[in-house]
């Protein structure tokens, strides 16, 4: 089971009272979230966090424009740039899409990104884009010739995320 990360300053602190989610799997298996849910552990924290790498911190700043990670923040992605599992719940703002996409980033390979929010994923496809990033994103928006080249980008290891709705 994924290690469930909740910052109680983020958290418990809000009061907005509508929370998204983020969960990254470095070991590119699905997730069940329903078991997860029902044997629900939080881990407030990571046992001997590492700082991030030289190269991490160029990547952060390089591609996202930040020098430092939030608080939140840089716990979930050591442990996931570790090879860990997380499933991150933070409040609207508070910093999840970076918890996904900066390990995306620094890593090998092609990570999914499931979402329901068409606006929100062409939003962040785009934004990734003008970054450097190679993302996509597959919805039911997409003209047929569109959704070929993004299959095409996939199969060939030319992307970094991919977005699905």
């Amino acid at each position: 089971m994924p290690s469930v990360l909740v910052s109680e300053k983020d958290v418990g602190k809000d009061t907005t009272p509508c929370f998204d989610f983020a969960c990254a799997n470095a070991n590119d298996s699905l997730v069940n979230f329903g078991g997860l849910l029902r044997g629900l552990a939080i881990t407030l924290g990571i046992e001997n966090p590492t700082m991030l790498s030289s190269r991490d911190s160029a990547l952060l700043q390089n591609h996202f424009g930040f020098s430092t990670l939030r608080p939140a923040q840089e716990p979930v992605i050591e442990h996931v740039l570790g090879g860990g599992d997380a499933f991150v719940l933070m409040p609207t703002g508070g910093g999840k899409s970076l918890c996904y996409q900066f390990p995306a980033v620094a890593r090998p390979g092609t990570a999914l990104v499931i979402s329901p929010l068409i606006a929100l994923m062409k939003d962040q496809v785009d934004g990734l884009r003008m970054q450097g990033i190679q993302a996509a994103y597959l919805n039911s928006t997409l003209p047929p010739d569109e959704e070929r080249r993004v299959f095409q980008q996939l199969q060939a290891g030319e992307l970094q995320l991919i977005y699905v709705a």
